[in-house]
């Protein structure tokens, strides 16, 4: 976003944008099940190819935005039989949808040292 300075006409931008670096990125997953009906296992993944942009504007932080990529075939729990069947239909169904993509709908701002949103930002 570029805007104008009315005294002299001068463009100002405020937003950086970066890109997610693919070799240098992951998403990591973690979910809980359970085993027979009795026994909760925690079930941790990854998935390697990811891609996208972060737009952060400088002035108002909540107009930021991210969007990201991710490769669905990239899924991986290190146990092939479960990858394949959540490759399968039955979940992500990499052969019709072979990658997915999230964009932000709202940024907030966070309290660093509460680790929750910001009161003074609601």
């Amino acid at each position: 976003m570029t805007t104008t300075n009315n005294q002299s006409q001068v463009p100002v931008t405020h937003l950086s944008t970066w890109k997610i670096d693919p070799l240098g990125s992951r998403i990591e997953f973690t979910a809980r099940m359970r085993l027979l009906f009795v026994m909760k296992v925690t079930v941790g993944g990854r998935l390697s190819d990811v891609s996208g942009t972060l737009t952060v504007d400088e002035r108002d932080p909540a107009h930021s935005h991210v969007t990201v990529t991710i490769g669905t075939t990239s899924l991986d729990t290190k146990r092939p039989a479960r990858d394949t069947h959540l490759r399968s239909a039955d979940f992500f169904d990499v052969a019709r949808y072979p990658s997915m993509t999230f964009t932000s709908q709202r940024i907030e701002a966070l309290d660093q040292a509460a680790g929750h949103r910001d009161a003074h930002h609601s």
